[in-house]
């Protein structure tokens, strides 16, 4: 149980942050006539900036709400699998996510779930953003491991632009 929450800990150390996400054209004009900023696009983003844990990771949004990321390495005992979950617009700049990413243990046998949650507000260019976040993990049947819960993990995307090639 020990070498299970040593895990699941480290996990939730570098996953607390994971939380944030895109857009691909900041103003595009949306379904109902909306110039808001949309999330909608490819980030590149550091969770936990500035911490011991700090890592990054690429998340794209999709039209409709879908979000899929990258998932860090993590810790040899465990591997995560890559990230899956939804978006809403929760205000004019303001986004709010869920996702979920299964993790697997060093023989590949399924060893829980983690699941993150995360508020988002995007700068008034709409090219970056700051997230703040909460993360659970649960077990294989789906019960919540609270020791591994945690609060207030943080993160910051810029939005991947498209550039004109350098090559003739």
């Amino acid at each position: 149980m020990t070498k299970k929450r040593l895990v699941a800990g480290s996990i939730v150390g570098l996953f607390v942050s994971l939380l944030a996400v895109t857009l691909v054209t900041p103003f595009a004009v949306k379904a109902g006539g909306s110039n808001a900023p949309s999330l909608e696009g490819s980030w590149d983003v550091v969770v936990g900036p500035g911490s011991p844990t700090e890592f990054k990771t690429l998340v794209t949004y999709t039209a409709g709400g879908g979000l899929v990321a990258t998932a860090p390495a993590l810790p040899p005992v465990f591997h995560g699998s890559t990230v899956h979950g939804t978006w809403v617009r929760s205000g004019s700049k303001q986004f709010t996510y869920t996702f979920l990413s299964l993790i697997y243990d060093s023989t590949g046998q399924f060893a829980g779930t983690l699941k993150v949650r995360e508020a988002i507000t995007l700068n008034a260019a709409g090219d970056q953003y700051d997230g703040v976040s909460s993360i659970d993990v649960f077990d294989p049947a789906g019960n919540p491991i609270p020791p591994f819960s945690s609060c207030g993990g943080t993160s910051h995307g810029k939005r991947i632009e498209v550039e004109a090639p350098t090559c003739p």
